[in-house]
This record gives structure tokens, C-alpha cells and sequence, in this order.
């Protein structure tokens, strides 16, 4: 039997999709007159007219306004609202109605709220609210009063299929259907779906940085992007899009989130990698080598493992941020003169004063301003003491004429001559100073061309003395040799490794400044594999703490360079941060999760196992086969039967991209297309990959193509590179052993 107010919700469905119809339809047409006034106004345009300016921004503003309207109300007419709250506050007579969806909507004349924005903070009663007392938090204070509906709607191309009634969005009817839809190639957005761990995240203070340890499948991006959409929304007087930058591991994954932002009705968020970061801070066609370069290298090579990891660690590291520290002090102290600041042979300055405000007193200033900070110092000296002198010699000249016409008390015609000549010195002596006054600031500083920053670090790493230098406060001498020769080494070519890019990044930062960086929040996703360097050094040039930070230890794989706990980045770099937990797992099946956790439970890492979702699905299935080939032809047959059973993204997962080159032509399948760190774009469908492009990804199904001993040791990488492979799977998940399996899983 149908609910009883399935006609009434049916009727309002349809009054509300007419209006929203009619807004578009207005919306359309205000867009289309600025269009054309925008047009009209570029035509004529004078950029020494300031009142042209004006309008002109106005009206692009008003433009791009629009856009955003039309392009999320044409999408709201297929789901114009995902719930229903009814509250009523203890100050009012009766209680409201709030239909909630991705968009506000409010009807001409009454103001009646037609559809709540998500991100509004009643919105939050549906995300946290309990049927009973409630209360919410709004920019008036807080809200008491009693939730008596919470209802979630499934509505598809503008009809009514079903609703639910429920009191919390966990473990609902609403959320499993949700779940146990199919994967396409995009990640898409989880309005209707946050559930109360998540939303805690989303709506976190921006005043404080946010540090949130995620379990794999608890929907740390999805929330990330989220979080992004709820800030643009609260606190649009403060932030726009593009005052907030996303920071992904690579261009990759920023294709596979690429579609949810727009979903939410945000455009013209920086989105960029660390890497992109670098190069466009320090306006230079930096090269870097790919991270995954290295840790193939390492995993085809453990023998060296011990010591680029060292490596790695150290110039990811605080510490290294202080030797960089020393050398661009040196860079400072090299401007200096290796002299007194003079003035016809008057000291106005001395040397070791000068010092002091180059490097000490002006060193909150980036290197390439403190110059002219300390000219204008100067200047003042100059113009305070250069009277005094011209007196003194005045008066040293008035002496000495008084002397001679004491001496020779006669007017004669020598006497004239000599007064004459002593006239002229004098005169000339004060020309002089005048003139040397105008040119000694100058002269006194010799000419400076600052170098690009990556040339200043190139610079740096090869010379021995100045490097040595640097770091012996900080390592012993066979250290410093080796990391030097080894970094050298690297970076022969100019093309650097990853961990550079902080060294590099804040060596410009130091020397020329943050420029016209005008980001006020950045969100990092995947922040396990981030050097506290790097986070550093962002904080630095943003000169604020408003990071949101989410990241999984279990999925550290970059442990070398990256962040092995938490309280590092809190205690360290982002002071009075909120650290959070999602240790539900919303991606993957109970059973799924259960057998991953097995490999996790390897590490005895200080964080939370992901616990699942109750959602069931068929077991995980462990295959064995003698050798590859015969792995790939049951692989070969695994990706059929996925096809059949309706999976639209299948991921057959490898250990490092030699594997997945090796098994790609063994398999054969005409569906199958490799992932390499060349794609830029993620396309969707069948695809082969390594372990560590796959991380943040999810697909429908997952092989996993050698889970054997010979892969697979019980070391931390290879424990998280197969943990990683384990949870991408959303409803089923194949695992392939040539041979023995590996330790790591505790299968029969």
C-alpha cells in the first residue's frame, strides 16, 4: 500500500518543479541581458575609466552568479530536494516544513522557503537532528525546539518513486540503495547521504585547521569536496573559489573528482598538485620525477630502501626546513659590502650594525625587499647626518680662515689669493659630498640579479662547502656527504624529486615573497603521503592555519617522505588543530571490509580499523593458480562474468606497473586498458593498475592479479599496497595467488 501522504508529497513534487521552472525560465532571460551588457560594455571599454571598470566587474560577477544558478536549477528539475524536516521552534505557533536539496529556493511575495540549501544550519537537524527535542546552530544562536519528520526521497527525472521515514541516516533503507548503485567514472557528491561522522567533518569551524584520519571508503574527498561547497556557502562575505585550493597526489585523481564540485553548484576552485603548486608559486617549467618512479624503484630494489628513505625523510622534514633556513640566510649575508657605510670618509654606519638589519631586524621581510628597506634606513642616516658633516667641514674652513687673517692681518693681494684658494677646496669638498650623497646608497649595495629559486637549490645541493655548512648543526659529517652526493646526483638532469618541491617552494618564498597568492584555505586530500616541510611551508605562505587535512595511515605508502601519525602535523605545524576520526566505511561490503582488515591489522598503527557499513554482498573470492598465465586466463573470464553481473568499473589491481605491463597482454581482454602515471584523465570502464595509482580510487569490482608470497612480504609497504588494492572494491572482490599466498593474509 502506498503511504498515505504520497499523493500530497506528489502534488507539492509538482507545484514546486513548476516554479523552480518558471525561476529558471527568469533567470535565464536576467542572464541573457547582462550577456549582452557585458558584450557591449568589453566593446567600449576604457581602462582608465574607473566607473567602466566598476561596472564592468559587477556585471562579469553577476554573470558567472547567474551561470551557476541556471546550471543547478536545470539539474535540481530532475531532483529538485533529497528530504524533509518538520520543526517547530519553541518561539513559534506551529511547525514548518523544510524540503531540503542542493539549491535555495524562495517564493516571490511571502518569502516562503520553496527549498532549503543543504548547507544551511537547519539543514543540519537532518544530518544530526533525532526525532524529539532538537536544536541547531545558526548565525542568531541557537535554535531549540522538536523534529517530528525526517523524510528521504527517492525522485528521479522529476518523479516521485518512493520515500522513507526515518529517525537517523545510518544503516537506513535510503543509504543502502544508495550504496549499492553501480560505479561510474566520476566520484559523485553524498548530499542526500552524509551521514553524522561525516557532517561533523563538513561543518567543522574554518577558523580552526581541521586534521581528520578517514578509514578507507569512509569518504574522505567526497567530504573534502564537501566541506569545500559548505564554507563557500557560510561564509561567502570571507571566501570565494578561488580563494580556496585543492591539493591532490595527481592529475589523475583530479580528474576522477573533477564533476563533483559542479554538482554542488561551486566553480573556479583551485584545483591543482603539489607539483603544479610548485611550478606556479615560483612562475618556473619546474620537472619533477613522478612519485611512483621512486617507490617502484624501491619496491623492484628493498636493498636500498633503508637509505633513500632516510634520505627522502630528512628533506621532507622539519628540520631540513632549518637548514634551508641557513642557507637563504647566507644568501642575505651575501649582499652585504665588506665594509663600513661612509660618507666622504664619515662613518654614518658601520658594517656589523648594517648587518643586523639585513638578516636580523628586517628578516621578517623576504630577502629581495630587505635591500631597499635597509637604502631607505640609510637615507634617513643620510639625511640626519649629512648637515653635521657639512658643518664641520664649514666650521673646519671658518677655523682656518680666521688662522690666516689672524696671521696676516693686511688685505694684500697673497692673502686674497690664499683665502681664494681655501674658498675653492672648501667648496669643492662640499660638491663633492653632494654629489657622492646622491650615488653612495647605490654604491654602497652591489648590484643584486636575483636567480630563479629552483636554480638557487640547484645551486645549493651541489656545493659541497655551503651545503656542509648548512646541515652540520644537524648531522654528522658522513651524513651530510651522503645526502648530498646522493641529491645530486638525483637532480643532475633538473628534474627533481617530489620532496624538492617544499625546499623549492620555500626558498622562493623567502627571497621574493607570496606575491599575489591570495589563497585563505587548502583542503589536501590523501595528507598521509604530505611532508610536514611542505604543509609548513603552505602555512607559511598563506600566513594562516586554515588547512582541512584528511589522510590515511593504512594508506601511507609514501611513508618514506610522508606522515607516520597525526600529532606531528598538530603539534608541529597546525597548533589548536581538530582532529577527527571517520572510521566508518561506506565504500565496500561487510565482507569485503572484514578481509582487508585482516591485512591491516598487520600494523599496529595508532588509528582506528575502518569498520563497514552493514551492508552485505557475496564473499570474497580467493583463487590459486600454478603460474601467470593461467592467473590471466581465469582473470580474463573474472572480467566477464563482473560484466555480466552488471559491474560498469572493474579494476584488475597489480603490485607496481611492471606487473600490470606484464599481465596486460596475458590477459588479453579487448575491454581491458592500462592505467599508467601518463593518464591524465580517469575514463572509467576496465582498467588495469598498480596498487598505487589506485589509492583514493573505487570501482564496481576488483582482482586483485598476484596476491602471492613472492609479492607481498610482511613489510609495511607491501601490507598497505595490498590493503590499499583490497578496499577499492565496492561489491566484489577477486583474489588471484600464483603459488603461495602472502603472509599477510591470514586465508586457509
Amino acid at each position: 500500500m502506498p503511504h498515505s501522504d504520497f499523493n500530497l508529497e506528489t502534488e507539492w513534487l509538482n507545484y514546486v518543479l513548476s516554479y523552480l521552472e518558471d525561476y529558471l525560465k527568469r533567470t535565464s532571460e536576467t542572464k541573457l541581458l547582462i550577456d549582452d551588457q557585458v558584450r557591449e560594455s568589453a566593446k567600449k571599454y576604457d581602462p582608465d575609466n574607473l566607473e567602466q571598470y566598476y561596472e564592468l566587474t559587477l556585471n562579469t560577477t553577476l554573470q558567472q552568479s547567474l551561470g551557476s544558478k541556471i546550471q543547478i536549477s536545470r539539474k535540481s528539475l530532475l531532483k529538485p530536494y533529497f528530504a524533509r524536516i518538520d520543526f517547530q521552534a519553541e518561539d513559534e505557533a506551529k511547525k514548518k516544513a523544510y524540503y531540503i536539496g542542493k539549491m535555495s529556493l524562495i517564493r516571490d511575495g511571502d518569502n516562503a522557503p520553496l527549498i532549503i540549501d543543504w548547507r544551511a544550519p537547519v539543514s543540519n537537524l537532518y544530518y544530526e537532528g533525532r526525532l524529539g527535542a532538537a536544536s541547531y546552530t545558526c548565525p542568531d544562536g541557537l535554535i531549540k525546539g522538536d523534529l517530528s519528520l525526517k523524510r528521504q526521497y527517492i525522485i528521479e527525472q522529476g518523479q516521485l518513486n518512493d520515500f522513507f521515514d526515518i529517525d537517523i541516516t545510518t544503516n537506513d533503507e535510503f543509504l543502502q540503495l544508495a550504496l549499492g548503485s553501480s560505479k561510474d567514472k566520476r566520484l559523485k557528491d553524498i548530499v542526500s547521504t552524509i551521514q553524522e561522522e561525516q557532517n561533523r567533518v563538513i561543518r567543522a569551524d574554518l577558523h580552526k585547521p581541521v586534521v581528520v584520519q578517514g578509514a578507507a571508503g569512509g569518504g574522505k574527498t567526497t567530504i573534502a569536496l564537501h566541506r569545500v561547497a559548505y564554507l563557500l556557502y557560510n561564509y561567502e562575505a570571507r571566501l570565494s573559489a578561488s580563494n580556496i585550493m585543492i591539493l591532490a597526489p595527481n592529475r589523475f585523481f583530479l580528474s576522477y573528482i573533477s564533476e563533483v564540485l559542479p554538482d554542488l553548484g561551486v566553480e573556479n576552485v583551485v584545483q591543482k598538485t603539489i607539483e603544479d603548486f610548485a611550478r606556479d608559486f615560483t612562475d618556473s617549467d619546474l620537472e619533477f620525477h613522478a612519485s611512483s618512479d621512486k617507490l617502484a624503484f624501491l619496491l623492484n630494489q628493498p636493498s636500498y630502501y633503508n637509505f633513500i628513505s632516510y634520505v627522502s625523510k630528512f628533506k621532507t622534514s622539519l628540520v631540513y626546513r632549518r637548514v634551508i633556513d641557513r642557507y637563504v640566510n647566507s644568501i642575505a649575508e651575501g649582499l652585504m659590502p665588506d665594509k663600513d657605510f661612509t660618507l666622504y670618509g664619515h662613518v654614518l654606519y658601520e658594517r656589523n650594525a648594517i648587518q643586523r638589519l639585513l638578516c636580523r631586524d628586517y628578516s621578517y621581510l623576504p630577502v629581495s625587499r630587505r635591500i631597499n628597506e635597509v637604502k631607505k634606513y640609510l637615507q634617513n642616516t643620510l639625511k640626519q647626518r649629512k648637515p653635521e658633516i657639512i658643518a664641520g667641514i664649514n666650521a673646519s674652513y671658518d677655523d682656518e680662515l680666521r688662522m690666516i687673517k689672524t696671521m696676516e692681518p693686511k688685505d694684500t693681494v697673497e692673502r686674497r689669493k690664499t683665502i681664494t684658494e681655501l674658498l675653492d677646496k672648501r667648496d669643492a669638498e662640499l660638491l663633492a659630498i653632494s654629489k657622492q650623497s646622491e650615488t653612495v646608497i647605490d654604491s654602497y649595495f652591489k648590484r643584486k640579479e636575483f636567480q630563479p629559486a629552483k636554480d638557487y637549490y640547484y645551486e645549493f645541493i651541489n656545493d659541497e662547502a655551503i651545503f656542509t655548512k648548512c646541515c652540520e648543526k644537524y648531522l654528522k659529517p658522513d651524513e651530510i656527504k651522503r645526502i648530498r652526493e646522493f641529491s645530486a646526483k638525483n637532480i643532475s638532469g633538473r628534474i627533481f624529486e617530489p620532496e624538492d618541491a617544499a625546499p623549492i617552494v620555500y626558498i622562493h618564498y623567502l627571497i621574493y615573497g607570496a606575491g599575489d597568492f591570495d589563497i585563505r584555505h587548502i583542503v589536501i586530500d590523501e595528507a598521509q603521503d604530505v611532508g610536514l616541510f611542505q604543509l609548513f611551508a603552505l602555512r607559511e605562505i598563506m600566513k594562516s592555519s586554515s588547512f582541512s587535512i584528511l589522510g590515511d595511515l593504512y594508506q601511507g605508502i609514501y611513508s618514506y617522505k610522508g606522515i607516520s601519525n597525526w600529532n606531528d602535523v598538530i603539534s608541529k605545524v597546525l597548533g589548536g588543530a581538530q582532529f577527527m576520526t571517520l572510521e566508518q566505511s561506506y565504500r565496500t561490503t561487510a565482507e569485503i571490509m572484514d578481509y582487508a582488515n585482516t591485512a591491516a591489522k598487520r600494523l599496529n598503527l595508532d588509528a582506528p580499523l575502518a569498520k563497514p557499513v552493514i551492508r552485505h554482498g557475496v564473499p570474497v573470492k580467493t583463487l590459486r593458480f600454478e603460474n601467470k598465465k593461467q592467473a590471466a586466463a581465469s582473470i580474463f573470464k573474472l572480467i566477464d562474468q563482473y560484466m555480466e553481473n552488471g559491474r560498469k568499473s572493474i579494476a584488475v589491481i597489480t603490485k607496481t606497473m611492471d606487473e600490470a605491463r606484464e599481465f596486460l597482454p596475458l590477459i588479453n581482454h579487448p575491454e581491458l586498458k592500462l592505467i599508467s602515471e601518463k593518464n591524465d584523465e580517469y575514463l572509467g570502464g576496465i582498467v588495469i593498475i598498480p596498487s598505487y595509482l589506485a589509492k583514493g580510487l573505487e570501482f564496481d569490482g576488483v582482482i586483485v592479479a598476484d596476491a602471492s608470497k613472492e609479492k607481498y612480504a610482511l613489510s609495511e609497504t607491501d601490507i598497505k599496497l595490498l590493503y590499499i588494492a583490497l578496499t577499492r572494491a565496492l561489491h566484489e572482490l577477486t583474489v588471484c595467488v600464483t603459488g603461495e599466498i602472502t603472509e599477510v593474509l591470514d586465508a586457509e
